[in-house]
């Protein structure tokens, strides 16, 4: 019953949340980590030998190669749900999609040189521990066909896992926890704003649902705090999109 409530929930999130949260479980399921999504080595030179822009964050390129790949799972996510992005009445949502995953990874892209300025890192002990908790879900030879299949070695999906966590670290020191509380009442209204939604024998408890309710407000909160953030970073940044 749980689920089911967690699940209604879920699709009232917006189309941003709702694109991000399919990325995420994607790259989760392929190599259970949110891409940095940068394509690019600390100097800013690109990592395949394919030099095509998607855009420029401050001098730092974005390269097609990596905006690329990302579309093709996603794609491939939507296909395994019987849906095709390539298919004409799928053009404008497609183009809906490529744009927020080329935002998503400038955003990413803008936070990781921040976290960088700043002196944040991410530390050794903690991407070790990350890349045997991936590891841990496969075999060994499973490991090795979905670094090929991403095209990732090793290393590059510790760098990979030491970004994202340089960008989750320099998030915390910026974003107050003050803007992430959940009040009561906030928890309370959200519940009954959907159980009204619910047939009467399909109305969970509300203490059965509290804490997942509360987790995903705190989410919500956590983007809202993100793109104020960035709105404010970006101010004192150039940035150009080529796609």
């Amino acid at each position: 019953m749980a689920r089911y409530f967690f699940k209604v929930i879920l699709k009232r999130r917006n189309f941003f949340m709702k694109l991000r949260r399919t990325f995420l479980l994607l790259l989760a399921a392929v190599i259970a980590l949110t891409a940095a999504g940068c394509g690019q080595d600390s100097a800013g030179t690109q990592n395949s030998g394919d030099d095509e822009k998607v855009a420029i964050v401050d001098g730092k390129a974005i390269y097609r190669q990596e905006f690329d790949a990302q579309m093709e799972q996603i794609k491939a996510s939507y296909q395994q749900q019987g849906q095709d992005l390539e298919a004409e009445d799928n053009k404008e949502a497609l183009e809906n999609i490529e744009q927020q995953v080329l935002d998503e990874m400038i955003n990413n892209a803008v936070l990781l040189q921040q976290a960088q300025k700043a002196g944040v890192n991410a530390p050794k002990q903690e991407v070790e521990s990350q890349l045997e908790a991936i590891k841990s879900q496969y075999d060994e030879n499973q490991f090795k066909q979905i670094l090929e299949a991403n095209n990732l070695s090793e290393d590059g999906l510790k760098k990979e896992i030491s970004d994202q966590l340089m960008i989750n670290n320099y998030m915390q020191t910026e974003i107050e926890e003050e803007q992430l509380a959940v009040s009561e009442d906030e928890v309370r209204d959200s519940y009954d704003q959907v159980i009204n939604q619910q047939p009467e024998g399909e109305k969970p408890d509300f203490e059965e649902v509290k804490p997942q309710i509360k987790g995903l407000l705190r989410q919500e909160k956590m983007q809202e705090a993100k793109t104020e953030l960035l709105k404010g970073l970006k101010e004192n940044m150039e940035i150009k999109v080529l796609l």
